[in-house]
């Protein structure tokens, strides 16, 4: 990432759009949505804290 991008990012100017998120030991859920070019946006996995 270039230092613009960073800071257009840093003061709000620039955003990203998340379609959808789902959890990593869901990811193949996440699939079909990529595979069929639903998303407008990104699609996010998560990863949760081990308790």
């Amino acid at each position: 990432m270039s230092f613009a991008v960073l800071e257009l990012w840093s003061t709000g100017r620039l955003r990203m759009s998340v379609h959808a998120t789902f959890p990593l030991a869901e990811a193949a859920r996440a699939h079909p949505t990529l595979e069929g070019r639903e998303n407008l946006g990104r699609v996010v996995l998560t990863v949760e804290a081990e308790t």
